[in-house]
């Protein structure tokens, strides 16, 4: 995966990135110089790298310095991007010659992202059960059994603490197999995890069957999704564009 970060004052360089195949493997954010938060971000960035004009592209690895970025050198900074994102061409960083070599589509979209983890607790760390699993195990930190009973709930502490890179949360949801066979699930789920929280992760465990539940120590309780989510700079406007559902709300379509 790579961070892209594009500072513009025009929306069809957004769009050209935005609709070629490769920016399926970019985490894609516009600094947009006609706003007042994105034209303080960009400055920010320009001034950062260097850059003299408009459109500015950073291309970023995940925990990795630069790879690539251009200035003032080309009248299609997009283009150029595109070309050395889709294959491997020699680029300047820092007026030194680095070589690129291009990754398929499926080796970015699989790579693993590293996360800060703190473990104060007796559970081993959260892990995958299987290889395309998307949520990893999160285990009960307990001294000793703690007995949920019907209608009941409690905060179940894990003894775990991230840091997340900017961009990503952590979501605690409910397993499959307690929530159908005995009726336990996440209160608040999924319970979210943002960036920039360093507390300790707890699960607020429910349970909504007719008898009692016991968590004892060391148990399975929920599982952990790391998932990017995107921020918005809202456009005020007087109308939306019309579409043929327009205002049908909660049950529009019907059950059959």
């Amino acid at each position: 995966m790579y961070d892209v970060y594009l500072v513009t004052k025009d929306s069809k360089d957004k769009e050209r990135l935005i609709n070629e195949e490769s920016s399926k493997s970019m985490y894609l954010t516009v600094y947009n110089m006609n706003t007042a938060s994105g034209k303080k971000d960009g400055l920010k960035l320009k001034s950062y790298y260097g850059a003299k004009k408009d459109p500015f592209i950073v291309a970023l690895k995940k925990e990795t310095n630069p790879k690539c970025f251009y200035t003032e050198a080309s009248d299609d900074v997009v283009g150029d991007f595109l070309n050395w994102f889709n294959g491997t061409m020699t680029v300047k960083k820092n007026e030194t010659e680095v070589t690129v070599r291009k990754q398929s589509i499926n080796e970015k979209l699989n790579e693993p992202i590293t996360v800060n983890i703190k473990n104060e607790g007796k559970c081993d760390l959260p892990e995958y059960a299987t290889v395309n699993s998307a949520g990893m195990d999160l285990r009960a930190n307990l001294e000793e059994r703690v007995v949920l009973g019907p209608m009941e709930r409690k905060l179940i502490p894990t003894g775990l603490h991230i840091a997340l890179p900017k961009g990503f949360e952590a979501q605690v949801r409910p397993r499959s197999g307690l929530a159908l066979k005995r009726g336990i699930t996440v209160l608040n789920t999924p319970g979210t995890i943002d960036a920039d929280y360093r507390g300790e992760i707890g699960v607020i465990l429910m349970n909504f069957s007719d008898s009692a539940f016991e968590i004892n120590p060391n148990d399975k309780i929920a599982q952990l999704v790391i998932a990017r989510y995107s921020t918005v700079d809202w456009r005020e406007v007087d109308e939306l564009d019309s579409t043929e559902r327009g205002e049908g709300g909660f049950g529009h379509t019907g059950v059959k």
